[in-house]
């Protein structure tokens, strides 16, 4: 199973807990939101993380998640 790990932050703590949670995981992939763009289409689940600040996840998260909704929607 293709799996995507979607994260963003600016301490550097999501991306450690999203490389902590990939080493458990065949055929991962990890992206920073804040960084890269990524299609979720192209894989079989997707994992997305994000602090919350405020009670809003990370802008590049919230963007991404807005933008993708309706195949989020379909993976597991």
């Amino acid at each position: 199973m293709r799996t995507l790990i979607a994260y963003a932050g600016k301490t550097g703590n999501t991306a450690k807990c999203a490389r902590k949670i990939a080493i458990h995981l065949n055929q991962v992939t990890l992206v920073d939101l804040n960084a890269e763009v990524v299609n979720p289409k192209d894989f079989d689940a997707v994992i997305v993380a994000s602090p919350v600040y405020s009670h809003k996840f990370e802008r590049s998260v919230g963007s991404f998640l807005k933008k993708y909704q309706e195949i989020l929607q379909t993976k597991p």
